[in-house]
């Protein structure tokens, strides 16, 4: 097994960790899924998320946070 760390919008935790999708709306669901499928990574593969802080994710800023996937 593999350790990967990515780093994605920190606003993606709660959907990552906890499958609850809540404060996501319909666009950013889409671009959640979308981000999994195009790195072949599923929701069971997160195992942890740092702290958040202000970096780039696809060339914004915006907060952030770096997810730990075993694969």
């Amino acid at each position: 097994m593999k350790t990967i760390i990515l780093t994605m919008p920190a606003h993606w935790a709660s959907a990552l960790m906890n499958l609850d999708y809540s404060g996501l709306d319909k666009e950013e669901r889409s671009k959640l899924n979308n981000f999994l499928s195009l790195n072949d990574l599923s929701f069971v593969d997160c195992r942890g998320i740092s702290n958040p802080y202000i970096g780039k994710f696809n060339g914004l800023l915006c907060e952030v946070a770096d997810y730990t996937y075993k694969i």
